[in-house]
């Protein structure tokens, strides 16, 4: 399962990263970025590409 990091100090809560994962496994919480179905990734790596502030990372 791949395993989703996110920058807290690089995000602003902008969710590009959740528009762009067809699965939904990220979520806005605090105005920061929350992987809350890891479970679910395809470790397809839109979440990452489309982060303007590259702040999410997507791990093997």
């Amino acid at each position: 399962m791949p395993k989703i990091e996110v920058n807290m100090e690089l995000c602003n809560g902008c969710a590009a990263c959740c528009d762009a994962c067809p699965m939904e496994v990220l979520a806005i919480d605090n105005d920061r970025a929350k992987p809350m179905h890891p479970d679910m990734c395809m470790n397809c790596q839109l979440c990452e590409i489309e982060c303007p502030h590259s702040a999410i990372k997507v791990c093997d």
